[in-house]
């Protein structure tokens, strides 16, 4: 009796996640569709039908909206392109199936738990109110320290966790400045900015161009492998995050990006409104050492399936990670390139899907 009721509850909350989930995409696709140079392609019958008959084996509710805005910008219709809705509601929360497996997301940890010089250097950390400096040794004196403390000015503050899109970074220009920044959160961190790279400057120097590297620990055997990669820049003097103004190029599985990049309306660059840089068959540098630097990072991210990488080259040619998303994924910088984000591996997520599913039913 006690099982059934847990399960009607259960039922209940996912029902009500349901609706507030197709709201959420429902008003962002809305926004695209209003933008006033969006050109609308619509989905033949028979592309209508075969997405429904490929998707229906994860949910009976199929939306067509992510589907139309992926053939609209990119000309491509693929079934395998993922609904966004159905991402947040089944693939995701079984991809990444523990609880606390978000912690390596965590700033404050990322110089002690992977390979030294990968990320940016630390200066110190504050988390849960209290000060540690860069090897998480409690600093008893905050004011002293600071002080005495050597900085390379301009630093960049970061909420470091629960953040997302840029929010909330600053960039201080005096000690001043980072303690009257500090005073309002409870984790941060304050690290030197990394000079990237000239090939990468000419693209935009509207601060750092970062590279969305997307990676997956297959189910069938947990091998990890890249789903897509993507140019993020800034644009107008803003960071590169989409949701701050930025716009985003796909990459192809050759290092070569695509002949567009988009921002989140859904509005097409065929190059950089600002530098005037043409994105069409350029070849992005050193592309073969960034999958290997990405993979590396992946192998130590443990607990998660699912992992995207905010990866930047800084001035002598090295990959760097500037940070690990893994609650907060965004599938559609490959897929308005009309590119499926897991591409390949697709069949494979949905199966894994549907066995966990047998599992519960006891089949």
């Amino acid at each position: 009796m006690k099982s059934k009721i847990v399960q009607i509850f259960k039922n209940i909350f996912f029902f009500k996640k349901k609706i507030s989930v197709y709201k959420l995409f429902s008003t962002r696709h809305r926004r695209i569709f209003n933008n006033g140079e969006f050109i609308k392609n619509n989905l033949t019958r028979s592309e209508k039908q075969k997405y429904k008959d490929y998707w229906n084996r994860v949910s009976k509710s199929i939306n067509f909206e992510t589907v139309e805005i992926c053939k609209s910008l990119s000309g491509k219709f693929d079934e395998r392109i993922v609904p966004e809705e159905i991402f947040e509601l089944y693939i995701q929360p079984n991809l990444q199936k523990i609880k606390n497996s978000t912690f390596l997301a965590n700033k404050n940890i990322y110089n002690k738990w992977f390979e030294d010089g990968l990320f940016p250097k630390d200066y110190f950390h504050k988390i849960n109110g209290v000060f540690y400096d860069p090897d998480l040794n409690l600093i008893p004196d905050f004011k002293e320290y600071l002080l005495m403390l050597d900085i390379n000015y301009p630093v960049v503050l970061k909420p470091s966790i629960d953040s997302s899109g840029g929010d909330g970074v600053l960039f201080l220009n005096s000690k001043k400045d980072i303690e009257e920044n500090l005073k309002q959160l409870e984790y941060a961190v304050v690290q030197d900015i990394i000079q990237q790279h000239s090939k990468l400057e000419v693209i935009s120097s509207n601060g750092l161009n970062t590279i969305r590297v997307c990676l997956l620990k297959r189910p069938s055997n947990s091998e990890i492998v890249i789903l897509n990669t993507s140019l993020r820049m800034g644009k107008d003097g803003g960071l590169d995050n989409e949701t701050a103004g930025g716009i985003v190029c796909n990459i192809s599985n050759k290092g070569i990006l695509n002949s567009f990049a988009v921002d989140a309306l859904g509005k097409k660059y065929y190059k950089h409104p600002n530098t005037g840089f043409v994105f069409k068959e350029k070849e992005l540098p050193k592309y073969e050492e960034l999958l290997i630097t990405s993979k590396k990072i992946a192998e130590k991210t443990i607990y998660s399936n699912l992992i995207s990488l905010d990866m930047c080259l800084d001035h002598r040619g090295v990959w760097r990670c500037l940070e690990i998303n893994l609650k907060y994924q965004t599938i559609r910088f490959a897929q308005y390139a009309g590119r499926p984000f897991f591409g390949e591996y697709t069949d494979e997520v949905i199966q894994s899907i549907l066995e966990k599913k047998r599992k519960q039913n006891g089949i």
